[in-house]
């Protein structure tokens, strides 16, 4: 493909995306201000420039408007929309619209020296991911995947693209043996903004506001209109607009598709974190591990005998979400406050090269003071121990952080492991074997 010819689609492709961004700010600016929303909002939006571009053509909708006008308008006013609409994700909004702003300026006049493959990856990957923030309709977001596969690997059959059937099979034997025919790329249809049902109540729609994880493990939180943020696993959501795609393949193109499914999507066949600890191999303490995994919930309750090793099964546990999941970063451990002034779970966690922070009444203050003033808990806190004593509900409330919750101690009730377990992604309890104290909707 001549650098004529991807010029010539990147510009249809801004043309694209102006129109987008005009259908979606008219509702919205007409919302905010219904009598006169262009020259009440439109108008003092654009540069003196553009102003006076518009008076000299005498434009009065959005659709005189070019695509570095309407992503003006777009930036001044998202802030104001954030007022009358929620939005999962506002922050990668804007910066969606800045970047579609370097991709304008990229493909207005480029010249052949300035058209590079990085260039022209970064862009369409920036031009996709506008289309979907903003209402870009599928077929246009699933061309311009197919041409930014074609970019990439222009001889090359990739194992995660599949050659569309040709019409008759007189021209399938005929054809060569590599062909650099249109390709259809098999993306993951849950992402951030797609509407969304479960499939155990289809009639209530919801829109994935974060999506945290990868593979078989990826969680998605869901906004629906009865019960608020949820967090669920693609076996459980259905797109709300799904209409089922079919595609002919031949054995070998299964075959391959199905390899590439395997190589991308851990499996729960085996163990990842087999060696990846300082400890003596006893089969019966893979077990957890094994049943976590192989959970639809991920919450487990170990409860084994005193000295059996429930510290090493949670670090095992621990070790291998790890493996499978690359964004896994942040652990809570609440134990009895003896183990933490002992420091039996810190020295312990070593054993799986994992550096934990004890925390004391002061420091979990300075802690939650430091994450109400940026938005986040601590970097350096990412992985702590807590003392009961100190585990409240609002606590528990700000542990919404961890991506793994361990509770240690059958002395103490089960409740603060509940009270953390809608808000953190996974949850062991290590207890010891009095089962009768285990709270049965756990």
């Amino acid at each position: 493909m001549n650098i004529a010819e991807v010029v010539a689609k990147m510009n249809v492709y801004l043309l694209n995306a102006a129109d987008v961004c005009r259908k979606w700010l008219e509702p919205r600016l007409k919302s905010l201000e219904p009598s006169d929303w262009w020259n009440m909002i439109v108008l003092p939006s654009l540069s003196e420039l553009q102003q006076r571009k518009v008076n000299e053509k005498g434009i009065s909708t959005l659709q005189g408007l070019d695509l570095q006008a309407a992503l003006t308008v777009a930036r001044k006013n998202i802030y104001s929309f954030r007022n009358i609409e929620y939005y999962a994700d506002y922050y990668g909004m804007k910066d969606s619209i800045s970047a579609m702003f370097e991709v304008r300026n990229d493909w207005a006049h480029p010249t052949p020296e300035e058209v590079t493959l990085t260039m022209t990856k970064t862009d369409l990957s920036r031009y996709i991911d506008f289309m979907e923030r903003f209402g870009g309709s599928r077929a246009e977001i699933n061309e311009a995947k197919e041409f930014r596969a074609s970019v990439e690997m222009p001889n090359y059959g990739n194992p995660i693209r599949i050659q569309e059937p040709s019409s008759c099979a007189e021209e399938q034997s005929a054809s060569p043996a590599v062909q650099s025919a249109p390709v259809k790329v098999l993306e993951n249809p849950f992402v951030v903004g797609a509407k969304v049902v479960r499939k155990s109540n289809p009639d209530q729609v919801g829109m994935i506001g974060n999506i945290r994880g990868s593979g078989d493990s990826t969680e998605y939180e869901v906004m629906f209109m009865d019960t608020g943020f949820g967090t669920y696993y693609a076996d459980q959501l259905l797109l709300a607009d799904a209409s089922p795609e079919r595609c002919n393949v031949s054995i070998d193109e299964l075959k391959i598709l199905l390899t590439a499914q395997q190589l991308c999507s851990p499996t729960n066949d085996q163990l990842y974190s087999l060696n990846a600890a300082r400890v003596d191999f006893v089969p019966y303490q893979f077990r957890p591990a094994l049943k976590m995994i192989h959970s639809e919930r991920p919450r487990i309750l170990v409860a084994d005998s005193v000295g059996v090793g429930k510290t090493i099964e949670a670090g095992l546990i621990l070790r291998e979400l790890q493996a499978r999941n690359d964004d896994f970063e942040s652990v809570l451990i609440i134990c009895p406050k003896p183990l933490v002034a002992e420091h039996k779970w810190r020295s312990e966690m070593k054993r799986f090269d994992e550096n934990f922070t004890e925390l004391d009444g002061a420091s979990l203050r300075e802690a939650i003071n430091e994450c109400d003033k940026d938005g986040e808990w601590p970097v350096a806190l990412r992985k702590t121990i807590l003392p009961y004593s100190l585990m409240t509900r609002e606590v528990a409330e700000g542990a919404a952080h961890a991506d793994l919750t361990v509770t240690f101690d059958s002395y103490k009730p089960l409740h603060m492991a509940e009270a953390s377990a809608p808000l953190c992604g996974k949850i062991i309890c290590a207890d010891i074997g009095i089962r009768d104290e285990w709270h049965p909707e756990f």
